[in-house]
Parts: structure tokens; C-alpha cells; sequence
């Protein structure tokens, strides 16, 4: 018969089928569930902004406000590439005397321990690094952490915004995006070798990071309705609340759009279109 062992499932924070998920695929049919009241964390700033022109025009920006922020940024790229290229036009930019290291996994072992332990001790002011590092990092003062590429999921991008603000007091989590991301990170996942059940769920990953990308409502309700937490009124702390962006009936353009793309065919992407 069944050995009567005690059982316990953990996770981060996740949207109810990921736990129902655990539950069948534990065979977890008893016992009961403890979760956190609520996934909210009122005292970030959640900021997107697509990205109209260059990079180095928005990295001008995140240059000056680095000794403004009166404690430590993390800012996470998808490649090692891309981390080496961000911090060096960062180190370019940022006000003199202003400390930025780079960190991912091609670097040596010592390198990583430096950028690591001198971001800990204060040493280090700014961190550009692909998503390995944080984990474990307990850092109460991180008041900036941007995304300057598309995150992997909401999961992913909720997680490692949460290194942020961890004693309470403001921070900002800011993101880019661009129509480059969306691209490239489809593109991964057409060519991927995973199951196409796998590649559907990758997919449905990406438009909802995509939708909440475009919101022009509170962009806290719509994350928390993610994982579960209803909630109507409006946060008051992100970029569309506290500045809202303009709308307009699209739908003639919108039909415009769509039957462009059925009379060349659809075959062609969104640039030809």
C-alpha cells in the first residue's frame, strides 16, 4: 500500500494552473494549501517603455539616474554579449566615480565572486548581469531593477523585479521592449527541439509578457490577476496610472491591418505588412 509519508510542495510565486499542475503531478489529492496573503509589493514602481530609438539614447537616461537612486541597480540583459556591451556604454556614461561590473557565466570564477560579494558590501554601485545572478541575493536596498531586454516569462520578470525594494522602502522595476525581442524570442522557440505541447506553453508565455507589456490599464492589477488576486482598483504606482497613456478606437485600422495581411497571403512579417 501507500507509505504514509509526509509530503511538502514549495514554489515562488505562480498562476493557479502551475499549481494545480504540482498538485497532479504529485498526486497531492489531500491535504491543505498555506500561501502567502497576497503577491503584491505596493512599494516597487512598475515601468515599461518601448523602445523607440537606439539603446544607447536610453542607457543615456539609466546613466544619470544610477546616483540618484540612493542604493544599488541590478540590470539584466539575455546575453552574455549584451551584458558586456550595456556595462561598458553604462561605464561610459555614468557620473564619475560611479562603480559598474559586469556578470555571466563566461566569466572567470573569481571575476563573479567579486562582482558578486562587492555588490553585497555596497563596493559595487551598479550590476549588469544575465538573470543567474540574484539568486540567493538578499540585498535590502536595490532600488532600481531593469529589464533591458523581454524577460522570459511574467514569472521570471516577477521574481527578479522582487530583488528589488526588500526593506519596504520605494524602488522602481522599469523594463524595454522592442519588437526585436519578440522576434528573436519566437523565433527561439519555432527552432527549439521541445515537444510542440511544450512550445504551445512557451508561446502562451510570451503574449502574456507581450500583453503586459502594452497594457494602458494599471499594469499591478493585470500582474496580480495573473497569479490569481483580483483586485479592480487601480495601484496608483505604475507608469500607466500615474501617467495615462492616450487611446483611440482602432478598429478601422485595425481591420485595415488584418486584411492586408490575408491578401498578401500571410506569409509576410509585420515590417513588409
Amino acid at each position: 500500500g501507500d507509505l504514509q509519508v509526509p509530503l511538502v510542495a514549495l514554489t515562488a510565486t505562480a498562476p493557479p494552473h502551475v499549481r494545480r499542475d504540482i498538485e497532479r503531478s504529485l498526486k497531492l489529492r489531500t491535504g491543505y494549501h498555506v500561501a502567502a496573503k497576497t503577491a503584491d509589493r505596493p512599494n516597487l514602481t512598475l515601468s515599461c517603455q518601448a523602445l523607440a530609438s537606439g539603446l544607447g539614447t536610453v542607457l543615456r537616461d539609466v546613466a544619470k539616474s544610477l546616483n540618484k537612486n540612493n542604493g544599488s541597480t541590478l540590470i539584466y540583459c539575455s546575453t552574455r554579449n549584451e551584458v558586456e556591451a550595456t556595462a561598458a556604454t553604462l561605464k561610459q556614461l555614468a557620473p564619475v566615480n560611479t562603480t559598474i561590473a559586469a556578470y555571466h557565466a563566461g566569466l572567470g570564477d573569481e571575476t563573479r565572486r567579486a562582482a558578486h560579494y562587492d555588490f553585497l558590501a555596497g563596493r559595487v554601485e551598479c550590476v549588469v548581469a544575465t538573470v543567474a545572478f540574484g539568486m540567493g541575493i538578499d540585498k535590502p536596498d536595490v532600488r532600481f531593477v531593469a529589464h533591458v531586454d523581454l524577460p522570459a516569462s511574467i514569472e521570471a520578470y516577477y521574481q527578479e523585479t522582487g530583488r528589488a525594494g526588500r526593506d519596504g522602502a520605494p524602488a522602481t522595476a522599469w523594463m524595454l521592449y522592442g519588437l526585436n525581442d519578440t522576434v528573436q524570442r519566437s523565433r527561439m522557440i519555432e527552432q527549439g527541439n521541445a515537444p510542440e505541447e511544450r512550445k504551445r506553453v512557451e508561446r502562451s508565455k510570451l503574449d502574456a509578457m507581450l500583453a503586459y507589456c502594452e497594457l494602458a490599464s494599471c499594469r499591478r492589477v493585470s500582474l496580480l490577476g495573473y497569479f490569481g488576486e483580483e483586485r479592480e482598483q487601480p495601484c496608483g504606482n505604475c507608469d500607466t496610472c500615474l501617467n495615462p497613456p492616450e487611446t483611440y478606437d482602432a478598429t478601422r485600422l485595425a481591420r485595415m491591418a488584418l486584411s492586408a495581411i490575408y491578401r498578401t497571403g500571410q506569409r509576410f512579417g509585420t515590417g513588409y505588412v
